[in-house]
């Protein structure tokens, strides 16, 4: 029943998106990896290629938006350390709350018109931390951390961040996708700010799931080799062993995208879809088998799928809010078959594969 809600919701949200829209909207669709090896050179210039080409209006990306998930879901995801971390900014009455959404417009104001102020990016970083727009405040720091900052500048940032605090240290990590992929492509199109679409509403649900349907599972597979003597167990073992030799072969090729550099290719391709599809979900043969535990399965696939689901809702709702008309949606590689199936279902929505826009 929730599920055919959500499917509901969705629909009328895209009717209502299509109506508002008299051209289609193209999306560029990037799977991402979270993590990147730094031991090697990696081909980013494939990526960034593409998404020169297709000169987007905006760029969505995987940080979570308070215009889209509710205060616990933020302060449960972000977790205590960001919470208490917004406290103690607070404490220092250098903004007061109710000055921030004024602050943040006419920061942005300033920007606009003068890219250079570093005073104005350090109030912007300031005031979208306390509001808690993680992937903005992020966005600007990372800006500030490639600026050049007279004396006064540093310690103006120094006053309201520690250089060597953890979200300084976390904003400019170097081997995840903000750093090496988004933040500098931004910078270099002129992109004045990100747009989250990520949900994490159901992620308890998910992990409980999860959990449930991997200790079945377990406990089916042990029951299958207990039974030696059983037929029916030796075919079902022969059919896991059979699907478990293609998954660890993508797996070995996997890791050698990672070893050569060139994992960003990897994770845009079919094989990845079916790697990341098998590692979450197992495979359809599988599921075929005498005993297994099919209703934890789907119970667990339903929430990936409503996340997904409510993921593309907040990224026609970015595309709604800025009229933008060509968007990049970076995000983590396993949710791209399913991210491109729900905006292929979308009749106002071209959706475009990094290859062809190269």
């Amino acid at each position: 029943m929730k599920i055919t809600f959500l499917l509901f919701i969705n629909f009328l949200f895209v009717l209502n998106f299509d109506s508002l829209s008299q051209k289609k909207v193209e999306i560029l669709l990037i799977g991402t990896s979270h993590n990147y090896e730094l031991n090697v050179t990696n081909d980013f210039d494939y990526v960034k290629e593409a998404v020169r080409n297709f000169k987007p209006d905006i760029f969505c990306t995987e940080y979570l938006s308070k215009d889209n998930e509710s205060q616990s879901v933020i302060e449960t995801y972000y977790g205590e350390r960001m919470m208490q971390r917004r406290e103690m900014l607070l404490a220092k009455n250098i903004m007061a709350e109710k000055e921030i959404p004024e602050i943040i417009k006419k920061s942005y104001k300033t920007l606009k018109a003068n890219p250079d102020s570093k005073q104005a990016r350090i109030d912007l970083a300031h005031a979208l931390y306390l509001s808690e727009d993680l992937g903005n405040a992020h966005y600007q720091i990372y800006q500030l951390m490639k600026a050049d900052l007279n004396k006064e500048e540093s310690e103006y940032l120094s006053n309201i961040f520690d250089v060597k605090d953890s979200l300084i240290k976390y904003t400019c990590r170097k081997n995840n996708e903000y750093t090496n992929l988004v933040f500098p492509l931004a910078v270099e199109l002129n992109i004045q700010k990100l747009y989250g679409f990520d949900c994490q509403r159901f992620d308890p649900l998910w992990n409980v799931a999860w959990e449930k349907s991997d200790s079945l599972y377990t406990a089916f597979e042990d029951k299958l080799k207990a039974d030696t003597n059983d037929l029916n167990s030796k075919k079902s073992l022969k059919t896991i062993d059979a699907f478990m030799k293609e998954y660890y072969a993508s797996q070995k090729r996997l890791r050698a995208a990672y070893q050569e550099g060139t994992q960003i290719h990897f994770f845009n391709t079919k094989e990845f879809d079916d790697l990341a599809e098998w590692g979450d979900f197992l495979r359809e043969d599988i599921y075929q088998l005498e005993g297994f535990p099919m209703e934890a399965y789907q119970e667990k696939r339903k929430y990936w799928q409503q996340r997904n689901e409510q993921m593309v809702q907040n990224t026609l709702k970015a595309i709604k809010q800025s009229k933008a008309k060509k968007v990049v949606v970076f995000v983590g590689a396993s949710h791209r078959r399913l991210l491109s199936q729900m905006f292929e279902r979308n009749p106002n929505v071209t959706l475009k594969t990094i290859d062809q826009v190269n």
